[in-house]
C-alpha cells in the first residue's frame, strides 16, 4: 500500500534504468578478458628468465685478489674411482701372474720386482728364460717418477 498522496507516475524512484545490466555484463567481461591476457603474458614474461644466481655465505667463500701460479685443490669423496680408458697391453706369449709384489701408485726403485709370471706350457730361449719371469721397473719408462701404474 502506499501512502496517501503518492501517485505511480510522480514517484521518482521507480524509474527504469535502461542498459545498465547490459553495462554490467560487459564490464565484467572486460575484467576477466583483461586479467586473462594480463596471466598468460606474466607466465609468457617469467617462463623466459634466466635462473638467478643462487645466493652463497660471504662466510663459505674466499675472497683475494687474482695471482698467478698452481692452484692446488684437493677433494675429498666417498666411492669408487673407475678408469675412463682401459689399455691393455696385449703380449705374443700366453702366461699368468702368480704374484703382484708391488700395487699401483706404490713408489718403486729401478731394481723393484713387480710382478712374478709363469709360463707352463712354453719353455725356450725365445720365449722366457725360464719357466718363470720377473718384471722388473727400469727408469726411463713411462711411469712418472719411479712409480708404477698397472
Amino acid at each position: 500500500m502506499r501512502p496517501a498522496g503518492f501517485a505511480p507516475s510522480l514517484s521518482s524512484m521507480d524509474v527504469p534504468r535502461t542498459g545498465v545490466a547490459a553495462k554490467k555484463r560487459k564490464r565484467r567481461i572486460m575484467i576477466i578478458a583483461a586479467s586473462a591476457l594480463g596471466l598468460i603474458l606474466a607466465t609468457i614474461g617469467i617462463s623466459r628468465l634466466k635462473p638467478a644466481v643462487p645466493s652463497v655465505d660471504r662466510s663459505t667463500v674466499w675472497i683475494d685478489t687474482v695471482k698467478r701460479g698452481p692452484m692446488v685443490r684437493q677433494v675429498r669423496g666417498l666411492g669408487t674411482l673407475i678408469p675412463e680408458d682401459i689399455r691393455w697391453i696385449p703380449a705374443n706369449t700366453e702366461g699368468r701372474v702368480e704374484k703382484i709384489n708391488i700395487w699401483p701408485g706404490t713408489p718403486v726403485e729401478p731394481d723393484s720386482v713387480i710382478l712374478d709370471l709363469t709360463s707352463p706350457g712354453r719353455s725356450g730361449i725365445n720365449d722366457f728364460a725360464s719357466d718363470s719371469a720377473t718384471i722388473v721397473a727400469r727408469p726411463g719408462s713411462n711411469h712418472s717418477e719411479g712409480e708404477i701404474g698397472l
